[in-house]
């Protein structure tokens, strides 16, 4: 039989009573988040969940009091979604309220008891005016324990996972160790809000809209690799996983060195050739996330800053794959200039020119250099 004890929630009673002052507008990669929440209501699909994994029985009390002491340091965990009766989302800042992390014990039924119970979990929706952040502690077996998160996409993304687990595992080994946790809270996430509606307007706005007019000036096609159909559009999707060999791995890294290239570029290069082989295209356009946060302050907020930008390349078939990678590493350094942009603007911009355009990619390639340490 599986133990539980379950969470208190927070209630937030004078919702409709806040000020203007106190009541903010999504950001950019907040309304993506939200208009796909809109088009697919109660599925999950904002769900973001990572499980930390120990080869121990940690404490349960200073595992609850690491939890609350993050929640506490970060604004961005408390941030709520309110909608309008004209249908606009607007978010605010609930005071921090201790939580209590519900606890499970699997270690007394068969092990596919907890996969189940963690499918789940991750697909269970958030009500948005409440906590859009869940955490729990799991009881494995008498060896291991793990903590499992689940937060929606519109309060995090892949950068803020990295910085919650380090900060997490940080406090939780302070805590057991007898000492002292008094740090200062993290940036607050209204500080993007504000740099944002800055931006907008700005002459730097101008220039990254320059920019982006001019990757395309002409209209782009479709980059594809499969005739998709509105039968086959749906939410269910499959993965596989490949988990390279270390001695292919360090292989390259040893040709990145060598020939002055990045790994991002050596994996879209690829793509991008293996594309024009199978398609026979030679302009190709593919989706990366940015990390959009342009300084170190940012980088120690915890929230959604995370954006897509559209990479386009023209294959050169008179160039190596040495000078292909090089010479977008060089593209791509120069779309880093610009990535503040949003995409929505941008979308909107490409369509005004040519109004054919549904969107600008079809495939996305995500490189990600992110871990978690214990100290």
């Amino acid at each position: 039989m599986v133990k539980t004890e379950q969470e208190g929630l927070v209630q937030d009673n004078d919702i409709d009573r806040l000020p203007d002052d106190q009541q903010y507008p999504l950001t950019y990669p907040q309304r993506g988040v939200w208009y796909l929440e809109k088009i697919n209501p109660d599925t999950g699909i904002g769900n973001l969940a990572v499980t930390l994994k120990f080869n121990q029985v940690i404490d349960y009390a200073l595992a609850n009091q690491a939890v609350n002491l993050l929640l506490a340091q970060n604004e961005g965990f408390r941030t709520r979604i309110r909608e309008n009766p004209e249908g606009e989302a607007s978010q605010y800042f609930a005071p921090f309220e201790p939580y209590v992390m519900p606890r499970f014990d699997f270690s007394l039924v068969d092990r596919e008891v907890l996969y189940q119970w963690d499918r789940t979990e991750v697909r269970r929706p958030f009500e948005l005016d409440q906590n859009l952040f869940y955490f729990a502690y799991v009881k494995i077996d008498s060896q291991s324990s793990a903590l499992f998160m689940r937060f929606h996409h519109l309060i995090a993304d892949a950068w803020s996972f990295v910085q919650i687990g380090n900060d997490l595992m940080a406090i939780y080994d302070r805590l057991s160790e007898g000492q002292a946790v008094n740090e200062p809270e993290n940036p607050p996430y209204r500080d993007f809000i504000a740099s944002e509606q800055a931006y907008i307007g700005s002459e730097r706005y101008q220039l990254d809209k320059d920019f982006w007019r001019n990757q395309f000036s002409t209209a782009p096609t479709l980059t594809t690799l499969k005739t998709r159909t509105s039968e086959r559009i749906g939410l269910t999707a499959r993965r596989r996983s490949y988990a390279l060999p270390e001695k292919l791995t360090s292989k390259i890294r040893d040709y990145c060195h060598e020939n002055r290239t990045s790994i991002f570029a050596l994996f879209f290069a690829a793509m991008s050739i293996y594309i024009n082989r199978i398609k026979d295209q030679e302009d190709i356009v593919i989706g990366t996330p940015v990390l959009n946060r342009s300084n170190a302050r940012e980088k120690r907020t915890i929230g959604m800053f995370i954006s897509t930008v559209p990479l386009r390349v023209r294959i050169d078939q008179h160039l190596s794959f040495q000078e292909f990678s090089r010479k977008l590493d060089t593209t791509w350094f120069s779309v880093l200039k610009h990535q503040k942009y949003p995409y929505d603007l941008l979308l909107r911009d490409v369509r005004e020119i040519f109004p054919d355009v549904e969107k600008l990619f079809d495939i996305a390639i995500s490189y990600q250099n992110g871990k978690i340490n214990r100290s």
